[in-house]
């Protein structure tokens, strides 16, 4: 696959995503004005005018308006609600009506949407009446507390509510407002956020992990420590508190120092978007890479993906096991050694332990319990040691040898569950040896039998011929065939006898300095005539320098002679053969590598073997034991021999140190 393109597509992966959430983000903060108003079509002056709050003020507004000494500032600005006071006495009035009579105010009455009226007898008791209902107990109650020694009998006091009551900016309006914000649009901003995040939160979840980890926006976030995710979440909390504060002083106390504030919340305008839009989109990416992050936890676990995530608790595993490590070295007891150092300082920490809870008042019993539960935890994994190596001893005495056992956790029994392992093991190493052994015995005599019966049964057959026949010239020719088997099997016990010595290192080696370069030249002078007469061509690649080895001569001409003597035999017929010597690194080294004219369909390892043949049915001359020979004879001088298969080539390798 392009690289480039691969990256190229994340990339865009990443700026789809934040477009996504930003569409999502938009539809979910422009909803709240049509919801809002699709929800609520009534007037809300009206409900707001049936609540105690409207009612207290309205108390608090008729003493600030009876008593000029009143302390009621926030009634200075009042323009929502318009009064006319009547001195009933005197038939002297007071109002804020313009050019209003008292002729004219049952015409200003039908013009409003709302009219209060509030009439005082001769002791001061008032009567409300008008086109709405208050709660005229919170009105009188609150009027009752707020007079002072003011005389409010014999006055008419006319309250007028006209169209556009929202419009003004007062103590009345703004707690009308907050009335609604807090009883009704709420509830609206509540269903959109519980909408919202559950849509998101399903659709993060809905998206395959396969995708997301791919997505670079992903992988940074799910990179950052816990730590930096809390701190922007705080920070993040701490200004939308501190904005909160700010904007919002006095909310819940039914006034507002922010007026532009809460007419965004009651009305949506520029204002309500240009602060719901960020703030949104950032709860929203937090939420969806929230989402994203926990899939990463699930994916690659408690440990990887949320420990490992953490500098914190990065350090406070690594503390934990550094002192674990540290107190398991104070109880550690190796039974294979003297231990009685390791119980006696384990015991004076026991006592030094015991002394401090004893001492401790109060935290002592923190502790006790603590300690208590160390020790059930220490004692528990102890006899489930025990009761794991007793139950391996079982099955071992049972003659099942298929059994392991967690050394490092075996705490005081890890000599015991490596010695079990190493029973196992060296038991099935040695099953293995025996049956090799076995095969080997078997293979042996099947091969024995069969390379010593072809020649003898010749020699036999010849014999019974010479016998019976009278012409010279065949008698003759009878009696080369006999010599030549005889000779043949005559090699045959030779190469059986001198196996089995190399084999059992019972072979006498005169070692001395010769020049290893020099005996291969002279071995393959030697077979000069064989290579001219076969169709390989060789190509030798000797160093010019002489190579001084400590060696055995006749047995390393042995070893070379056996391995050319393979060549030529299961070479195939007109393809090179390579001889290359390397000196390098106290080592020298000969490679030879040939193309094979039968498949090599078997293990490399097999071709060391006695009586292996590259001619699986036998029919080349051959015992089959000339590598077998040649690779114990190379060890028995430390070298080694290699041999290793790609296809049809044969590779063999032979390094002594010099």
């Amino acid at each position: 696959m392009d690289t480039s393109s691969n990256n190229k597509h994340i990339k865009h992966a990443s700026v789809f995503t934040i477009l996504v959430l930003i569409l999502f983000t938009l539809i979910a903060v422009g909803s709240y004005g049509p919801i809002k108003e699709k929800s609520y079509t009534g007037d809300d002056y009206k409900s707001y005018m049936r609540t105690n709050a409207f009612a207290n003020y309205l108390a608090q507004y008729t003493r600030y308006l009876m008593d000029e000494e009143t302390r009621f500032a926030d009634f200075n600005n009042v323009k929502s609600i318009k009064y006319h006071i009547l001195d009933m006495e005197n038939g002297t009035f007071t109002s804020n009506i313009p050019d209003v009579t008292q002729q004219s105010l049952q015409g200003e009455k039908g013009k409003s949407v709302q009219h209060i009226v509030v009439t005082f007898d001769e002791v001061g008791n008032p009567n409300v009446q008008g086109s709405t209902e208050i709660n005229t107990s919170t009105f009188y109650f609150n009027l009752e507390r707020s007079s002072d020694e003011s005389d409010l009998s014999h006055h008419k006091i006319t309250y007028l509510i006209y169209p556009g009551f929202e419009d003004f900016n007062d103590v009345f309006t703004t707690e009308m407002k907050l009335h609604n914000i807090f009883t009704y649009h709420w509830k609206i901003l509540l269903g959109i956020t519980l909408v919202s995040i559950s849509l998101l939160i399903i659709a993060a979840i809905a998206v395959p992990y396969s995708y997301q980890r791919k997505v670079s926006l992903h992988r940074i976030y799910n990179s950052i420590f816990i730590e930096f995710k809390l701190l922007f979440f705080l920070f993040f909390a701490g200004v939308l508190f501190f904005l909160a504060v700010i904007y919002g002083d006095g909310f819940l106390f039914g006034y507002s120092n922010h007026q532009d504030v809460l007419d965004a919340l009651y009305k949506p305008n520029y204002t309500f978007y240009l602060i719901g839009i960020p703030v949104t989109f950032i709860i929203v990416l937090q939420t969806y890479l929230g989402i994203v992050y926990l899939k990463y936890v699930s994916q690659l676990g408690i440990y990887k993906g949320f420990i490992l995530n953490s500098l914190f608790l990065k350090v406070m595993v690594k503390a934990y096991n550094k002192l674990r490590g540290f107190v398991n070295n104070i109880f550690a007891l190796d039974i294979t050694n003297d231990y009685h150092k390791t119980l006696l300082r384990a015991l004076i920490i026991n006592v030094v332990i015991l002394w401090v809870i004893s001492f401790s008042g109060f935290i002592g019993y923190i502790l006790a319990i603590v300690y208590t539960v160390y020790l059930f935890n220490y004692l528990t994994k102890f006899f489930d040691n025990l009761k794991e190596i007793h139950l391996a001893s079982e099955e071992i005495a049972r003659g099942n040898f298929e059994i392991t056992l967690n050394e490092k956790e075996a705490g005081l029994f890890e000599p015991i569950s490596k010695n079990l392992n190493n029973i196992k093991e060296g038991f099935q190493v040695a099953v293995n040896e025996e049956l090799k052994s076995e095969k080997m015995k078997t293979d042996l005599i099947t091969n024995v039998s069969h390379d010593l019966k072809t020649p003898l049964t010749s020699i036999i057959t010849y014999v019974d011929l010479l016998k019976k026949e009278t012409s010279e010239e065949l008698r003759l020719e009878y009696i080369d065939v006999i010599d030549k088997k005889s000779n043949r099997l005559k090699t045959l016990i030779e190469d059986l006898f001198e196996a089995s010595r190399a084999s059992s290192g019972n072979i006498e080696l005169n070692f001395e300095q010769i020049d290893a370069v020099a005996l291969l030249r002279q071995t393959m002078g030697e077979f000069e005539d064989k290579i001219n007469e076969s169709n390989l061509q060789f190509k030798i690649s000797l160093p010019e320098d002489k190579v001084h080895c400590n060696l055995d001569g006749k047995k390393t001409y042995r070893v070379f002679e056996n391995i050319l003597s393979n060549i030529l035999k299961y070479s195939l017929d007109n393809s090179r053969v390579y001889v290359d010597v390397e000196d390098s690194n106290g080592m020298v080294s000969f490679t030879f590598k040939n193309i094979s004219s039968y498949e090599m369909n078997f293990d490399p390892g097999e071709m060391t073997e006695r009586f292996n043949r590259g001619d699986k049915s036998r029919n080349t001359e051959g015992s089959g034991l000339g590598l077998a020979i040649a690779k114990d004879l190379v060890e028995l001088q430390k070298g080694s021999l290699s041999i290793s298969i790609d296809g049809d080539l044969f590779k063999l390798i032979i390094s002594f140190p010099k």
